[in-house]
């Protein structure tokens, strides 16, 4: 792993890793940064469509949740699946972006309680 300096790592999840991946379709974040990924909500409707709904929701409790972490977080970050540095406030932004990507194609609002089951509405791509 590289030295990013006194940067702290921003992790995140297989799942998430995966949802963010569904994007990187210009070039390898390795390579482009940022600039790999054409962020659009057709790409992340394609990714649910294989994924399914149930690991749908699940990617969307999982963004809450590194949301509300990022927003605690001070200093620069640098985010390793996506090759970039950012404030929190821009990783912030980014997750967001991508729990709005799947607001929009009908994921529905993660359970608030343990083991409380979601009704999974019928997928339909566009």
């Amino acid at each position: 792993m590289m030295d990013h300096g006194n940067r702290l790592p921003l992790d995140v999840s297989p799942l998430i890793s995966e949802l963010i991946g569904s994007c990187e379709t210009i070039c390898d974040a390795g390579c482009c940064g940022p600039n790999a990924f054409d962020f659009s909500e057709e790409h992340v409707a394609s990714w649910i469509e294989l994924a399914g709904m149930e690991r749908a929701i699940e990617a969307r409790l999982q963004l809450q949740e590194l949301i509300a972490r990022t927003k605690e977080m001070e200093g620069e970050l640098f985010c390793d699946r996506v090759n970039v540095y950012w404030t929190p406030p821009e990783a912030v932004s980014f997750f967001e972006m991508y729990a709005g990507f799947l607001e929009l194609a009908g994921v529905p609002e993660p359970p608030r309680e343990p083991g409380v089951k979601v009704k999974l509405p019928p997928f339909s791509s566009h």
